[in-house]
């Protein structure tokens, strides 16, 4: 693809972001106008608390135990539409690793708790959908080897880069995650951010297109040379509109006011921000069915 003279000076001048993917919806990179960067003061008091364990572990604490809520939220929305056995005793598995996560002491252990939640999760998957239609087996990601892990991959993309564009366009610095580590990773806070809401806003879009028999495995993937699954054209068609759907949804919160999951992220975003600037209490997004 070839762009134009004074393309990118256009989008710069005019803070458009613009993003990269692939044929697969695998992310490439992304092209960032100068003028959304972060701020020097905020970055400061983000590395400070990176830097010391004791903070950091606690800002970590608040994004996995807000993921493993909402992915308990899921599952007892279909316990109480279920006499599955098995969800109720995942709930109840997931709960003692809340109170594991609460209590651990090391960012090291708060993530294999977390990863112990997602495998618990994830093995209900079949008690959720339709197993002889979209059989899953196990979490797969480079490349995703079934029609439910190419949904999960595209769905994180998506997800990702929206709440990245979102931290780009504040003052917050994405290289500077808490979970997950940031000497490994360009980028970072968004995947933090992102682990609060996979389970309310991909995992929710993913149930509906299976359940309601929107996306069908024989019309929608294409299957690769080396064993890979991918969304097809349409199959990403109506997955981003699914998403674009979900982003505009409005949720009702305890003050009454309805909110949107596009606002609900930029509000994490914000709620970040004062903390880091103002000292003000984190506490991350937590889904109630």
């Amino acid at each position: 693809m070839v762009f134009p003279s004074g393309f990118f000076r256009f989008l710069s001048e005019n803070n458009v972001q613009l993003q990269f993917f692939d044929k697969y919806g695998e992310y490439l990179g992304a092209f960032i106008p100068r003028r959304l960067v972060a701020s020097s003061s905020l970055t400061m008091q983000q590395a400070l608390a990176y830097n010391d364990e004791s903070e950091r572990l606690e800002i970590a604490k608040q994004f996995a135990m807000a993921a493993a809520h909402n992915i308990r939220e899921n599952l007892k929305y279909y316990s109480r539409r279920s006499d599955r056995l098995i969800l109720k005793q995942t709930i109840d598995e997931i709960t003692s690793l809340i109170q594991e996560e609460k209590e651990t002491e090391k960012i090291s252990d708060l993530m294999l708790i977390e990863g112990r939640i997602r495998r618990d999760y994830y093995n209900c998957l079949n008690d959720i959908l339709p197993a002889d239609d979209f059989p899953f087996i196990k979490r797969s990601k480079q490349p995703p080897e079934d029609p439910i892990n190419s949904l999960i991959s595209f769905g994180n993309t998506l997800l990702y880069r929206r709440i990245a564009k979102e931290i780009y366009k504040s003052k917050l610095d994405i290289k500077i995650g808490f979970l997950h580590a940031t000497n490994r990773r360009y980028e970072s806070l968004h995947l933090d951010i992102a682990e609060i809401f996979r389970p309310v806003i991909v995992d929710r879009i993913i149930f509906t297109l299976i359940n309601k028999k929107m996306i069908n495995e024989q019309l929608h993937f294409e299957n690769l040379n080396n064993n890979a699954v991918y969304l097809n054209k349409e199959g990403k068609k109506i997955f981003v509109r699914e998403f674009e759907l979900k982003m505009a949804q409005k949720l009702k919160q305890e003050n009454g006011c309805r909110v949107s999951y596009g606002n609900l992220i930029k509000a994490e975003i914000r709620k970040l921000i004062r903390y880091f600037e103002k000292g003000e209490e984190y506490r991350a997004f937590k889904y109630f069915l």
